[in-house]
């Protein structure tokens, strides 16, 4: 098992202390302000990224774009820092598991849990997109789930709301109130929106969740917030059938699915 780094100090605001994560694009460290015990989270991209100059020079100049995003349901970026060859996004801390753990664990959710946490993840894309950004990278990996004491209290007005409102039948897969005080945020939109933008790795951030693509950005055309919101309808089906839409063995034949077939309804998801 290799050790985790030691902590670094990123200029002379921040100390990242514990590495909790790395993916396609670079590590997550949790760490603080120098004179703060408040946690942050810091994503450090990838040395090849930095070494790129169009991504560089979009980050400078959609910076103040990125921190004007405010929102209860995304995770708020503070700070970019560029320090030498590190480049690094910081970004609230959020304790909780993503959405995907949420789906691994329990496979599925019923309808009235799929509707709360589907409107909130669509509150928070919507005040992504109204500061002009697009995510790009929308999947139940970058929903995190954070805890909000005042959560159930509001879920449980809602339920009484919705519940009033729904026929008989919809009683099939009700609330177990899975959720509890969890609120999802929206993650990593700065970076899947930027980053993205740029020739290789566009290519490779396709390829890589093609289950959440929408057909028009598979046939090289443009999509804009239309994709967003298409990768959010994919997420909400997993959510309620435990599964994404389609599968296949190739990518291209993924795409083509998502472009050519409805997908079917499992017997017992109510209207």
């Amino acid at each position: 098992m290799s050790q985790s780094p030691a902590p670094r100090h990123l200029g002379s605001s921040y100390i990242m202390e514990t590495r909790i994560g790395a993916g396609a694009q670079g590590e997550v460290w949790r760490g603080r302000r120098t004179d703060a015990r408040e946690t942050l989270a810091f994503k450090v991209l990838r040395a090849e990224l930095v070494e790129n100059p169009d991504v560089v020079e979009r980050f400078i100049k959609e910076r103040s774009t990125l921190l004007r995003v405010r929102s209860p349901y995304v995770v708020a970026i503070r700070d970019v820092v560029i320090e030498g060859s590190t480049f690094a996004i910081v970004m609230d801390y959020v304790a909780g598991d993503s959405l995907r753990a949420l789906l691994q664990g329990r496979g599925n959710l019923p309808p009235h849990d799929v509707a709360t946490l589907g409107a909130q993840i669509a509150q928070g894309l919507a005040a992504v997109h109204g500061a002009g950004v697009l995510h790009r990278d929308l999947k139940p990996e970058n929903v995190l789930l954070a805890d909000d004491p005042d959560a159930m209290s509001r879920a449980a007005m809602s339920r009484a709301t919705t519940e009033t409102a729904l026929p008989a039948a919809a009683s099939t897969r009700t609330s177990t109130d899975a959720l509890g005080t969890l609120v999802p945020r929206l993650a990593d939109f700065g970076v899947a929106s930027l980053v993205t933008q740029t020739g290789q790795v566009a290519t490779a951030n396709v390829i890589g969740t093609p289950q959440y693509l929408a057909p028009e950005l598979g046939d090289g055309q443009p999509s804009g917030r239309a994709g967003d919101l298409y990768a959010l309808g994919v997420t909400l089906y997993e959510m309620a059938c435990g599964a994404v839409p389609f599968h296949a063995d190739s990518p291209v034949a993924l795409l083509r699915l998502h472009a050519d077939h409805a997908p079917t309804r499992p017997d017992d998801i109510p209207d």
